[in-house]
């Protein structure tokens, strides 16, 4: 039997190899398919001081309750977090560079900035004008007040704390020459904001 065993190996090392190697990559399909979580919003938050650990996530579980769907199916909110610390200019710079290729991608149309970073995006006048903004020449809504963040303040008090020192506000970006199907995520981003507002 062993002698049957060595010469198998001998003769079909080779198809043994490939054999485990195909199958694994099969199963890692499989898995990846099934647990592919596919997001139906992104939004961008963009802060120049530390976010804290499970903020982004508390905040998208938040906004998922905001936006459900006309068939009571809920949507799935991702929450991108850009944020730098003031102090470390490395950071900054990988940052923004990540950010600037997640505008280019135009997945995202909701930002939530602090006021130096929404200064630092309207330069490129990304930002659209609409009457739901209070601030920043129509371009941006003022969320320090809001029920959103008041109940992302309640989760606990790193999150209390972040919210009392960041203004923050939310923006949408700019809805000219969009294909169809950004036109359709530009139009999920702003019914999101009604409903936040």
């Amino acid at each position: 039997m062993i002698k049957k065993l060595e010469n198998f190996w001998y003769h079909y090392r080779p198809h043994t190899i490939a054999g485990f190697f195909v199958l694994f990559v099969v199963i890692y399909a499989i898995f990846n398919f099934i647990t592919n979580v596919t997001y139906d919003q992104r939004i961008i938050l963009y802060v120049s001081d530390t976010v804290p650990l499970d903020y982004t996530s508390e905040l998208a579980d938040l906004l998922e309750t905001y936006a459900y769907g006309s068939n009571n199916n809920k949507i799935k909110i991702n929450v991108a977090d850009f944020s730098y610390e003031k102090a470390n200019n490395n950071a900054k710079t990988k940052q923004k560079n990540a950010l600037i290729n997640q505008i280019a991608s135009r997945e995202a149309f909701i930002f939530i900035t602090d006021e130096t970073c929404f200064d630092e995006l309207d330069q490129l006048d990304l930002f659209e004008s609409n009457e739901i903004f209070n601030t920043k020449n129509g371009k941006a809504m003022i969320l320090k007040n809001s029920e959103l963040i008041q109940c992302v303040s309640n989760k606990n008090e790193r999150f209390k704390k972040f919210n009392k020192d960041n203004d923050l506000y939310l923006s949408i970006r700019k809805s000219s020459s969009l294909n169809e199907k950004e036109r359709k995520l530009y139009e999920k981003a702003l019914s999101l904001i009604e409903k936040i507002k």
